[in-house]
């Protein structure tokens, strides 16, 4: 984990409402409530969606974060440092931490560092990893096996 990251990650896995400030985050990029975005997203700096995004999003500046209001849809991967999720995702999610808020909800697999749930988020997901490769009682988890190899 980056040294930014690791900053956050106190801060994070106690926030009860976690909201992105866009001074502290360079929230540059806001995806208003009514637009329709279609097509793949790079970005280096943070992301709020209010509206739907049809496509991939990846976001590789670090501590940058993906926010999903809850009046927001992404339908397709997601893979950001910090995921903060009170919308819908039909796809991947990637994150060193991720938020899912009790409007949340989620299909498809989660891959995640460090992860935190509200009562009331639904998970529809064959696979949630760790990518730590530790689990919560520090026994080794299953580390996720990439697609291009045979099994």
């Amino acid at each position: 984990m980056t040294s930014t990251t690791t900053k956050l990650v106190p801060a994070f896995m106690k926030a009860k409402n976690v909201t992105p400030d866009a001074e502290k985050h360079r929230i540059t990029t806001l995806i208003a409530k009514t637009a329709k975005f279609r097509g793949d997203m790079f970005l280096e700096e943070s992301i709020h969606i209010n509206g739907l995004l049809e496509g991939n999003v990846t976001i590789n500046g670090e501590g940058m974060i993906l926010s999903l209001r809850d009046c927001g849809k992404i339908e397709g991967n997601i893979q950001a440092d910090i995921v903060i999720i009170a919308g819908t995702v039909i796809g991947n999610i990637t994150a060193k931490l991720l938020k899912l808020h009790a409007t949340a909800r989620v299909d498809g697999e989660i891959l995640y560092q460090r992860i935190l749930v509200e009562d009331g988020a639904s998970i529809n997901s064959h696979n949630m990893t760790n990518i730590t490769g530790r689990t919560v009682d520090g026994e080794v988890a299953a580390k996720p096996i990439p697609t291009d190899e045979p099994l």
